[in-house]
């Protein structure tokens, strides 16, 4: 079946999970968006001065290099462990972007001219941002650019970092909320609600097995959280796929004078991992899929 057109552009970050997550999601769905801009940030300048000194620093380099391709197998082979654990199909980052044409912009930052001069040449489209961090605002203002992001927790409330794990910490559940981008930390236009049942991870086993916390928070985010916000993506675009995706409802978000969580210490993400698990094994996991995902939708305007 020839895929369904949208009038989206993905902003796809070569070296964020959740872009591929995202691509995958609506290559299974039957989506096909306008274009992918693949995003590609360049390393800080460095001296290239010769001699010794030059010699010296590759050889470090290279030790460095082996050290790190060992940490990545390692990791590799935690993400695996947690995709069957929680029964996720994997998301082979090498094949999307292998596969998924589109076009390669190399820039310093989101506020680097040539990303901004890049999206305004597109008409009738809105983007999709599937990085991290914040916008700043001479992008978001630029040639007034509707930008969907999806944000791993319930906004207000869990607006600012490490959403997920706050999520499963204080609500015990997994949560994502869709909306327009704005200057403010997650407080854009509000499209979406979703929650989900936290899906298998145990954790308890994965710390058992010497993995350090370090690499399960990593894993984790490259494995739970990728699914989640690829989910609620499809949700809104089996939705509205015959509107324009620059003007689906949307509201205001709630008031809310709490603060913006900040990023999670790692004793408090290892009290987030036992109670994720504590939850999950009293009964209460359903799994991550379409049909666990509950939706809330702005009311039309």
């Amino acid at each position: 079946m020839k895929p369904h057109p949208i009038n989206l552009v993905v902003i796809a970050d070569v070296d964020c999970p959740t872009t591929y997550g995202y691509l995958q999601y609506m290559r299974i769905a039957g989506f096909a968006p306008a274009d992918v801009l693949w995003i590609r940030f360049l390393p800080n300048a460095t001296s290239r001065s010769g001699g010794v000194g030059a010699r010296l620093r590759n050889q470090l380099r290279s030790r460095s290099d082996l050290r790190r391709i060992r940490e990545t197998r390692r990791v590799a082979q935690l993400e695996a462990l947690i995709q069957r654990n929680s029964g996720l199909w994997p998301i082979n980052m090498r094949v999307l972007r292998r596969s998924v044409p589109g076009k390669l912009l190399e820039v310093e930052s989101f506020s680097d001219h040539r990303l901004s001069g890049a999206l305004i040449r597109y008409q009738d489209c809105a983007f999709l941002y599937t990085g991290g961090g914040m916008v700043p605002e001479t992008l978001l203002g630029a040639a007034g650019l509707r930008i969907l992001h999806i944000h791993p927790g319930w906004v207000p409330e869990l607006r600012g970092s490490d959403g997920m794990l706050w999520s499963s910490l204080l609500r015990s559940e997994l949560t994502a909320s869709l909306f327009y981008m704005s200057s403010g930390i997650d407080e854009g236009e509000l499209i979406a609600r979703a929650s989900a049942p936290l899906p298998r991870v145990d954790f308890g086993e994965l710390l058992d097995r010497r993995w350090t916390e370090a690499q399960i928070y990593s894993a984790l985010l490259a494995t739970v959280d990728p699914h989640l916000r690829g989910l609620l993506l499809v949700s809104l675009l089996r939705e509205f796929q015959d509107r324009d995706l620059r003007s689906v409802p949307s509201h205001p978000q709630p008031k809310w004078n709490g603060p913006h969580l900040l990023w999670m210490h790692p004793e408090i993400r290892r009290l987030a991992y036992y109670h994720w698990d504590s939850h999950v094994k009293y009964g209460m996991n359903s799994g991550l899929t379409t049909s666990s995902l509950t939706v809330e939708f702005s009311d039309p305007a």
